[in-house]
């Protein structure tokens, strides 16, 4: 019968995932042995199968047909699309589900690769691997991962991804205009790291950003602190990025007993306040 994997959800959609990659990169790779576990989607077909490869009511009765039928060929390779360390099926579905039920571990399969530079694995619930496909069309786009390799992009909620792909365009825009010709969006890149980027993070670090903000990764502290500091450009004052971080530091740090010592701060500054008031019940006007 139709067993449980470890993850009992849908197939992931390879559409959905190749929208988020956006790679138009593609390699046949041939005949290869794969690994079952490794099959975790399907191009068309991932509403008809959970990521068990149990399938779904309208289907069952043709599996189970299938899985005591000689009719099934399981040594005719499937066809699959490799997202690193994944496959997504393109046909086979039918030999993949009799295959885990019959206690297979591997399967032929002519493989195409997709271009891919960011990990993902079986073990990656869906959110996570289209997040993953979205960090590899950035670091295509941008090549930071090979011009910055000590620099990490790979923690970023999946929507800041396109907000540093916008400063990374305005610094293209300034470039053009400094130096009358159009840049890349990599040679872009890379100098908005190397003139930007960098130079901000050290700030931060001579602040002691890192340390209030240990959950923070540095992009998410760049792009806290230049928010920040174009709100305050916004309201006619302009500080110095090394002033905005201080601020930064002083009002919100994570530390535990920072955030303890500022909760009793308040308390204290309330209590004082408090002392100071006039004792006595507040004199109101007679009504009219």
């Amino acid at each position: 019968m139709f067993r449980h994997r470890a993850r009992d959800e849908s197939l992931l959609s390879f559409d959905e995932v190749q929208a988020a990659l956006r790679s138009r990169s593609y390699a046949f790779s041939g005949l290869q042995t794969i690994p079952l576990a490794s099959v975790v989607g399907s191009e068309g077909r991932s509403h008809d199968f959970s990521r068990a490869f149990r399938p779904q009511a309208h289907l069952l009765q043709k599996l189970r047909h299938l899985l005591h039928s000689p009719e099934i060929d399981l040594s005719r390779p499937i066809q699959v699309f490799q997202v690193d360390q994944v496959y997504f099926i393109r046909d086979g579905h039918h030999r993949v589900a009799v295959a885990l039920s019959r206690g297979q571990e591997t399967i032929q399969a002519l493989v195409t690769q997709v271009t891919v530079r960011a990990p993902i694995t079986a073990e990656l619930g869906h959110d996570e691997v289209l997040r993953r496909a979205q960090l590899s069309h950035f670091l295509q786009e941008t090549n930071l991962d090979e011009h910055a390799p000590g620099s990490d992009f790979s923690q970023l909620p999946p929507e800041l991804y396109a907000v540093i792909s916008e400063h990374i365009e305005v610094h293209r825009y300034y470039l053009g205009n400094s130096y009358a010709r159009d840049f890349s969006l990599v040679e872009s890149a890379a100098s908005w790291h190397d003139l930007i980027y960098r130079p901000l993070l050290e700030v931060m670090q001579q602040q002691g950003v890192h340390q209030e903000f240990p959950r923070r990764s540095d992009p998410e502290l760049y792009l806290w602190l230049t928010y920040h500091r174009e709100q305050l450009r916004c309201r006619g004052e302009y500080r110095g990025d090394a002033e905005v971080a201080e601020a930064l530091v002083q009002r919100f740090s994570e530390r535990p007993l920072v955030g303890i010592f500022k909760r009793l701060q308040r308390i204290w500054r309330a209590a004082w306040a408090a002392a100071w008031e006039n004792p006595e019940p507040p004199e109101f006007l007679p009504s009219k």
